[in-house]
């Protein structure tokens, strides 16, 4: 598996840095990597195209010109499956970076210590994502990755799987028939009807789910806070250095 990571940054030396810490980061985990260095937001964003391709991200948050903020919201409104880890030093940035599911925060002053770690769990995430998953029985059964695959939905005596791209594609079967195995890798039982993938999930109320592509979904009134708390996991798995 080849991993492709940028790095963007406005400071020559922070870069420098970055870019050796990765190096350093990566030669423990994974053989096969490029990496590629941006020296402005704005530079980044004449190539947005190839960076939603990317498997990693380190960006800057405060840049002048196009900062990280923006770059975010821009990756997060297009299909990607690029990871973004936000490496600063101003932590009045964090709570408004959060909304734009960043997989890291590092603080600069930090890198050293906390890198390894967040490439290490980028490169385990990547691995689970890219799985996939079987679904359907004999003849007619097919693979689909699991960071497709946004939700699954009960139709009486078949099952419609909606993927992030848009499809539909229906089989035969129960929900029943896979909550157990699909509960082990990110998905939660919302609602009778729907078994949802973790990943997807943008907000949860009292009433709905919110998808990132602003699907909305029903949840049960009793399972309303088990997905509160299932989500915070989720997201706490990856949201670190902020304290």
């Amino acid at each position: 598996m080849k991993i492709q990571v940028g790095i963007c940054d406005d400071n020559e030396y922070d870069l420098t840095l970055m870019e050796s810490e990765v190096h350093r980061a990566l030669r423990d985990v994974c053989k096969d990597y490029d990496i590629r260095l941006f020296k402005s937001g704005n530079v980044l964003m004449h190539d947005i195209e190839s960076i939603l391709t990317y498997d990693l991200l380190l960006l800057d948050i405060d840049m002048p010109g196009v900062d990280g903020i923006q770059i975010a919201e821009t990756i997060m409104k297009r299909q990607h499956q690029v990871n973004v880890i936000f490496v600063t030093n101003r932590d009045d940035l964090v709570f408004e970076a959060i909304h734009y599911s960043p997989f890291r925060f590092i603080r600069k002053e930090h890198l050293h210590k906390e890198l390894p770690e967040a490439i290490t769990a980028a490169i385990a995430k990547i691995s689970e994502e890219t799985l996939l998953y079987r679904f359907g029985s004999g003849t007619d059964d097919f693979k689909i990755p699991i960071c497709d695959v946004m939700y699954l939905e009960s139709q009486k005596h078949y099952i419609a799987i909606h993927t992030k791209q848009g499809d539909i594609t229906i089989i035969r079967g129960k929900i029943s028939d896979y909550e157990d195995k699909l509960c082990n890798i990110g998905f939660i039982r919302i609602h009778v009807g729907y078994l949802v993938n973790i990943r997807f999930v943008y907000s949860i109320t009292s009433q709905k789910i919110v998808l990132d592509n602003k699907e909305e979904l029903p949840i049960s009134r009793t399972k309303v806070d088990m997905v509160k708390q299932a989500h915070a996991s989720f997201v706490r798995r990856f949201v670190r250095g902020i304290y």
